[in-house]
C-alpha cells in the first residue's frame, strides 16, 4: 500500500532499497524483496513488488499524468533563522510547525506546493489563483518582501482563495526588529492582537 501511495502522491519512479538481502557485510539485518533463502520468483515480498508494478504498469496514464497542486506553503529563509535566533519555547520548533499544517492535506491526498515566498515576488494575484485555491503560511513572523507580499495575498483572498496565517505572523522586520505597527497579516485576517506574551 505505501508503495502504490507514492505514485499517487506524485512519484514517476519507484526503487525499493534492496532486491536481495545481504549475506555478508554491514546491514545483513535489512530484508530485501528476496530474504536471504527466499527462491527468486517466491516469497511474500516478491509478490507485492511485482503486484505494485502490475498496476503502476496498468495504470500508467493515472500517476504519470502531472500533479496540478492546489496548496502552496510558503517559507522565507529569514524567517526560519528569526525564529532560531530568538527561540520562543523549547516545545517550538518551525519545521515541526510547518510539517503540523502540511500533514493533514498530505492525509487527505491533496498534493502540496512548498515554495519560497521569493518566488510569489513577481506573480500576480491571476497567477497564483490560477494554480492554488489555498496559501498556508505557517508562523510568518518576518514576511519577506511585505510590500509586496501582503497585498498580493489580499488581492489572492479577494479572488476566492484561501490564506491560513500562523501565530507571530508579520511581527518582525526584514532586519528580524521587532515591528513598531500592527501586523500586516493579522488585518488581513480581519484581526487585532492587542497583545502578546512570550
Amino acid at each position: 500500500a505505501w508503495s502504490a501511495s507514492t505514485l499517487l502522491h506524485g512519484a514517476v519512479g519507484l526503487a525499493f532499497f534492496r532486491y536481495r538481502a545481504a549475506v555478508f557485510g554491514q546491514e545483513e539485518f535489512c530484508y530485501g524483496i528476496l530474504d536471504h533463502a527466499t527462491p527468486r520468483g517466491s516469497g511474500r515480498k516478491w509478490k507485492e513488488a511485482k503486484d505494485v508494478f502490475g498496476v503502476a504498469r496498468d495504470h500508467k496514464s493515472i500517476w504519470l499524468t502531472p500533479l496540478r497542486p492546489r496548496v502552496a506553503l510558503l517559507y522565507h529563509s529569514d524567517n526560519i533563522f528569526a525564529w532560531q535566533a530568538q527561540p520562543q519555547s523549547t516545545a517550538f520548533d518551525f519545521a515541526t510547525e510547518a510539517s503540523r499544517l502540511y500533514s493533514p492535506f498530505w492525509r487527505n491526498g491533496a498534493s502540496v506546493d512548498v515554495i519560497s515566498m521569493e518566488r510569489l515576488v513577481n506573480s500576480s494575484a491571476e497567477e497564483i489563483i490560477g494554480q492554488y485555491r489555498v496559501v498556508v503560511l505557517p508562523a510568518p513572523l518576518i514576511v519577506h518582501r511585505a510590500d509586496i507580499i501582503v497585498p498580493l495575498l489580499s488581492a489572492f483572498a479577494e479572488l476566492g482563495g484561501s490564506v491560513w496565517i500562523g501565530f507571530r505572523s508579520d511581527i518582525k522586520d526584514e532586519r528580524s526588529q521587532m515591528r513598531r505597527k500592527a501586523s500586516r497579516l493579522a488585518e488581513l485576517a480581519g484581526v487585532f492582537v492587542e497583545e502578546i506574551e512570550s
